[in-house]
Formats: C-alpha cells, sequence, structure tokens
C-alpha cells in the first residue's frame, strides 16, 4: 500500500510541476589551447579559431570570414540585429522562414534542420548541400536569437573537404559566446 502511494504521490508531483524539458544535445568540441581568440565588439561575441586560419573582413553584418589553411574550406559568422517587426520570432519561426528559402533554390539539396544549443542556448543546426556546374558545397549552418540579434554560423566546405575540417569546425561553432554587456 505505501509503494502504491509514494507512486500516485510521484505522479501528482511531475504532472503538478511539469516534467524537466529535454534539452537538445549539443554536438559542439571544446577548442584546442592553441586557439586564438577573435572578440567582435560590434557583433557582440567571441570565439575561439585555429592559429592556422586566417581571418577576413571586418563587419559582423556582413559577415566576417574564418578561412582555412586549404582556402576552401570557411566559416562566416554575422550578427544581425532583428528589426522591431521581427523582435518577437522565435528560433522555431526564423528557422521555418530559413528553411523556406533555401527550398527556393534549385541548387540547394537535402536540407536537414534539428534543434541544438549554442552557448547553452536554444538554436537550429541545418546542413545543407549546393550543387552547381563547377562545384558541390557542403554547409553547417547554426543560428540562434538572442537579445534581439540573429547569429548565424555557417561552415562552408567543398563536399570533399567538409569531414577533414569539420572537427575544427565543431570546436569554433562550440567556442562562440554571445555579448556580455560592455
Amino acid at each position: 500500500m505505501k509503494k502504491w502511494f509514494i507512486g500516485i504521490l510521484i505522479f501528482l508531483l511531475l504532472f503538478s510541476f511539469g516534467c524537466p524539458e529535454e534539452k537538445p544535445e549539443s554536438p559542439w568540441l571544446e577548442p584546442d589551447e592553441s586557439f586564438l581568440l577573435y572578440d567582435s565588439f560590434e557583433g557582440k561575441f567571441k570565439l575561439k579559431y585555429p592559429s592556422d586560419w586566417s581571418i577576413e573582413g571586418t563587419s559582423s553584418q556582413a559577415g566576417i570570414v574564418f578561412r582555412a589553411p586549404d582556402k576552401d574550406s570557411k566559416i562566416i559568422v554575422k550578427s544581425i540585429t532583428l528589426f522591431e517587426v521581427y523582435s518577437s520570432i522565435t528560433i522555431e519561426e526564423y528557422n521555418e522562414i530559413v528553411v523556406s528559402d533555401l527550398s527556393k533554390n534549385p541548387e540547394i539539396k537535402k536540407i536537414d534542420s534539428k534543434e541544438t544549443t549554442l552557448n547553452e542556448e536554444p538554436a537550429i543546426r541545418l546542413i545543407y548541400v549546393i550543387e552547381s556546374e563547377e562545384k558541390n558545397t557542403e554547409v553547417l549552418a547554426v543560428l540562434m536569437i538572442k537579445n534581439e540579434r540573429v547569429y548565424s554560423i555557417e561552415f562552408i566546405a567543398l563536399k570533399e573537404e567538409f569531414k577533414s575540417n569539420l572537427e575544427n569546425a565543431a570546436k569554433i561553432i562550440g567556442s562562440f559566446e554571445t555579448a556580455y554587456l560592455r
């Protein structure tokens, strides 16, 4: 009788307070000690990148490019302020817009979208392939909304180079931190 009562009590407690929400698993890796720190005051983020990668661009709105030594693989980080119209948009709603836009491009194939986390915040991970006559490119994009900003991190590589640079991309993405108040 006592076990039955305890079972009912646990059941009632779980449904009274709600079941704990399961967070999506984060596939990102910790960067190596040799990674360098990039700090974007304008874009309100920082991340670490391999010391043998180069940086191109200075505007986080247009995209800061971290280029691998092979020159065909790169990570583009953008930080875009949401317009007032979109200031209350959720990451899921933003994902629907992005996937819809990507689906309209006939060169983009195999769009896979999955919930994840980035810097312990809800995020979306997209993987897709861009097939053109000249080359096939694979893209891993991570999208996050925080403090009325969209953070977009895209790892772009030739399809045949994608897997060989994926570990460094996962470390760069894993090191990403959003704005701290200044």
